[in-house]
């Protein structure tokens, strides 16, 4: 396991990253800790299934329509597809969403690596297997907020650029502190995302 990453021109530890995302820990609040985020999107994706349409597409499919999209209105965009197969969205994301529900499932893990492929970004696909699998301990979402919760700082539109080397140092960090702390690497980085949102608000991060 790497202990240090070349990053956009900076050497960053893996120390100082897990001591970023601990301290957003314990600065969260006991509504954020209590909101078990991904099992409540595994409830909305059970909720929109219909008899040809299961939960490994749902799960896709909201993972598919999520890019640039606040949740209330990824869920929105996602119910909609299912039920007219088109929605608001960029056309490639509508294209993967199409693909996806095409997906046969035939069983309750069928189709995972096919959407897995379909969904190609380390994001999406993150994002669409914590949604089915929210007690995995497997993956992590890294996105804008979660990124700036390891880097201690707002995240710049540059470093959103990760390769699959950074995502990886990065999603290892956060399953290394969940380890430390004895709980679900996709609940720790919910939690602090949740809980990152909220210190931004109070003006208690730093910008640069």
């Amino acid at each position: 396991m790497r202990t240090n990453l070349d990053f956009k021109g900076n050497k960053i530890s893996r120390t100082k990253v897990s001591n970023h995302i601990k301290k957003v820990w314990y600065l969260a609040n006991q509504e954020e800790k209590a909101h078990i985020w991904y099992q409540t999107a595994r409830d909305y994706a059970v909720s929109i299934t219909t008899h040809n349409v299961g939960l490994s597409h749902t799960s896709g499919i909201i993972s598919g329509l999520s890019p640039q999209k606040l949740w209330e209105q990824n869920k929105q965009l996602a119910k909609e597809f299912i039920a007219f197969d088109t929605c608001g969205h960029m056309k490639e994301n509508i294209r993967k969403s199409r693909a996806i529900k095409n997906v046969t499932e035939m069983y309750a893990d069928a189709g995972d690596q096919e959407i897995w492929n379909i969904l190609n970004g380390n994001k999406t696909q993150r994002f669409y297997w914590c949604i089915k699998y929210p007690l995995s301990r497997e993956y992590v979402v890294v996105d804008r907020h979660s990124l700036s919760v390891a880097l201690g700082r707002v995240a710049t539109d540059k470093e959103m650029g990760m390769t699959d080397n950074h995502y990886k140092f990065f999603e290892d960090c956060y399953k290394k502190v969940a380890d430390e702390l004895n709980i679900i690497p996709s609940y720790l980085q919910s939690v602090t995302w949740e809980a990152w949102i909220r210190l931004k608000k109070e003006k208690r991060v730093v910008n640069k």
